[in-house]
C-alpha cells in the first residue's frame, strides 16, 4: 500500500507538473502585457528575477503536485 501511495503522489507531480506548463504557455501566448513586463525585467537584472522567478515555480510545483497527490490517495481510499 506505501508503494501505491507513493505512485499517486509522484502522479501528482507529474499532473502538477503538466498543469503549470500549459497554463503558463497560454498565459504567455494570450497575456502580451505580461509577456513584455517579464522580458523587461529579465533584462535588467536577470540574476535576480530568474532566482526568484526558479524558488517561485519550483514552490508552486511542490504545492501543486502535494494537492493533487494527497486527493487522488484520498480518491482511492474514498473509493475502496
Amino acid at each position: 500500500m506505501k508503494k501505491f501511495k507513493l505512485n499517486r503522489l509522484r502522479e501528482g507531480f507529474l499532473y502538477g507538473l503538466l498543469f503549470m506548463g500549459f497554463n503558463g504557455i497560454k498565459n504567455l501566448i494570450f497575456d502580451y502585457g505580461e509577456t513584455s513586463q517579464l522580458i523587461k525585467e529579465l533584462s535588467h537584472s536577470p540574476k535576480e528575477v530568474i532566482g526568484v522567478v526558479a524558488i517561485t515555480l519550483l514552490g508552486l510545483w511542490l504545492v501543486v503536485g502535494l494537492l493533487i497527490g494527497v486527493g487522488l490517495i484520498i480518491s482511492d481510499v474514498l473509493k475502496k
